[in-house]
């Protein structure tokens, strides 16, 4: 089981998880994007899980598209910022990669883009995360 180090809980709204083949691409004014396997939302905000690429200026974005994969779900250019980026332990000796937790928060969105997260929320969640549940 992996360990997150010095976390501290913030959020305001439910956590819900993710069914599999959730993923996060992080929209920079550069085009160009990160991609990571998502873990977590709700209506505040959500995390992923990346692997750590030392190319990637993470604080260029400036919004996110989600989506689920097999099923064409998406939404598109949500506005959101940083909460937190975390590393997470391994305790698999030999997988050498180094692999983080990104916290975001959505930014100011429109009632269509609120009722698009809302219904997401609803339809591809399997359940409540408590907050001492971190992965």
């Amino acid at each position: 089981m992996a360990i997150i180090k010095d976390f501290n809980e913030r959020r305001k709204h439910e956590r819900h998880k993710v069914v599999s083949g959730g993923f996060v691409v992080l929209l920079p004014q550069t085009q160009f994007s990160k991609l990571g396997s998502m873990k977590d939302i709700s209506p505040g905000g959500f995390a992923f899980q990346y692997y750590l690429d030392r190319n990637i200026r993470l604080k260029e974005f400036k919004s996110v598209d989600i989506y689920i994969s097999g099923d064409g779900v998406c939404l598109k250019g949500l506005p959101a910022k940083i909460i937190s980026d975390i590393e997470i332990s391994q305790d698999d000796p030999y997988f050498k990669s180094r692999v983080k937790r990104f916290g975001l928060q959505f930014g100011s969105s429109t009632p269509k883009d609120l009722k698009h997260l809302n219904r997401f929320i609803k339809n591809y969640t399997i359940g409540k995360i408590h907050s001492e549940s971190l992965l």
